[in-house]
């Protein structure tokens, strides 16, 4: 699985006690922080592909934190929980950018998802906001390409027991 991503994005990491997460990025990983070490275990190995990956085990299922990793060049944003259906094994992030030419992939009823080469392209087909990842789509906004993307239309009225529903997941 591939993640190519914008700076300032959070992209979220689905992890499970069958496998743990490798995560591997372009340039050597200079440190990290953030993260519950009581809910997660991370290892990294210097010597161990010059320093470029990761290795993240879930200690609990009910893991909800966050996760920053830092490289020569860039911080990268993660949210980390626990779904044994959707777990991710092996993820090689690279940085993103956002393109010039995008390709229509889907169309919904209140937006149309476009991918370019590095990032993907969210526009809104409704009169009211709809929210990707938290960030609020107006008319169009950009994204990381291949992190999930949790579309809610409408929030305001999509409220069950105090939480948001996602109506869509990419």
């Amino acid at each position: 699985m591939n993640f190519f991503m914008l700076p300032g994005h959070i992209a979220t990491l689905f992890v499970g006690f069958k496998f743990a997460l490798i995560l591997t990025f372009e340039n050597p990983i200079t440190g990290y922080g953030g993260a519950s070490h009581a809910e997660i275990s991370i290892s990294r190995d210097l010597s161990f592909n010059k320093g470029q990956t990761i290795i993240i085990n879930p200690k609990t299922d009910k893991l909800d934190t966050n996760l920053v990793i830092f490289t020569k060049n860039r911080k990268y944003n993660f949210y980390i929980k626990f779904d044994k259906e959707r777990a991710f094994k092996f993820v090689d992030v690279y940085n993103g950018k956002i393109n010039n030419s995008y390709v229509l992939k889907r169309e919904a009823n209140s937006y149309k998802y476009y991918e370019g080469k590095t990032s993907v392209k969210i526009a809104n087909k409704q009169k009211y906001p709809i929210y990707v990842n938290g960030r609020k789509v107006k008319r169009v906004q950009y994204f990381s390409k291949g992190i999930p993307l949790f579309i809610k239309k409408n929030p305001e009225k999509n409220i069950a027991n105090g939480k948001m529903i996602i109506e869509d997941f990419l």
